[in-house]
């Protein structure tokens, strides 16, 4: 792939983020404040959002777009296309020859919620509105995931912060030069380039940081989500 091709690709996902964003900020002002919501749960053997959600379904799996369409947020957006990510190449299950639907999920620690008796992290550092937010400019609401990775709708973690251990979930894309672009609470975008690549170890379960590098990335992540705020654990070192 050309160059020229990669950044305009790089771009026009920067763009679909800044959307996204920009229409959830719309959502949560029409909404009491109240972010688009990750509701999600184990619905015929496998997690997907869930009516009520940002967006319904699972992107490996969705037929259509109409999982899209039924989500909250398709009333600010309008257009199914800024949903996925122009440099992602990956395909349905089951499906080889048609483009998945979706590349991008929300942070799981803002307004989230599962089905009873689906097994979930602990979300009870997640925030509900945009005024609970400590840094608006500092939290990452959406973000380009991974292909191997991306599942229902939220990007989430798993952690033991007692003694300063975080691991992926879900993993992050990096499909712009070892790198992705991230939507941020106040509406902005950033790229931001991966210490350790390539991250295509992770299938829908806790993954531990597999080096020094992944760590600093994990925690890169970490950082930028109300669960950092609300521990105030600027002095967790990885052991």
């Amino acid at each position: 792939m050309s160059k020229a091709k990669s950044k305009a690709q790089s771009i026009a996902c920067a763009n679909n983020l800044k959307t996204l964003q920009l229409a959830a900020v719309m959502y949560a002002g029409d909404h009491r404040g109240f972010f688009p919501p990750n509701r999600e749960g184990v619905v015929a053997g496998y997690w997907q959002g869930i009516d009520g959600a940002w967006v319904l379904g699972n992107a490996k799996r969705d037929r259509d777009e109409s999982g899209i369409k039924r989500g909250v947020l398709f009333d600010y957006t309008g257009d199914t296309r800024i949903y996925r990510c122009p440099a992602d190449k990956s395909t349905l299950q089951g499906k080889p020859n048609q483009p998945r639907f979706r590349s991008y999920s929300q942070n799981a620690y803002l307004n989230f919620a599962s089905l009873p008796g689906s097994a979930t992290f602990d979300d009870g550092a997640g925030i509900r509105k945009d005024m609970e937010a400590a840094s608006p400019s500092g939290i990452f609401g959406f973000i380009c995931v991974n292909e191997g990775s991306i599942d229902s709708v939220a990007f989430s973690f798993a952690s033991n912060a007692t003694v300063g251990q975080f691991f992926w979930w879900n993993t992050p894309g990096e499909r712009h030069n070892k790198g992705e672009n991230i939507g941020f609470l106040d509406g902005h975008v950033d790229y931001h380039r991966w210490l350790f690549t390539p991250k295509k170890y992770k299938v829908e379960a806790a993954q531990p940081a597999v080096n020094d590098l992944d760590r600093r990335d994990v925690l890169w992540m970490i950082e930028r989500t109300p669960y950092w705020y609300w521990e105030n654990k600027k002095d967790v070192k990885f052991q």
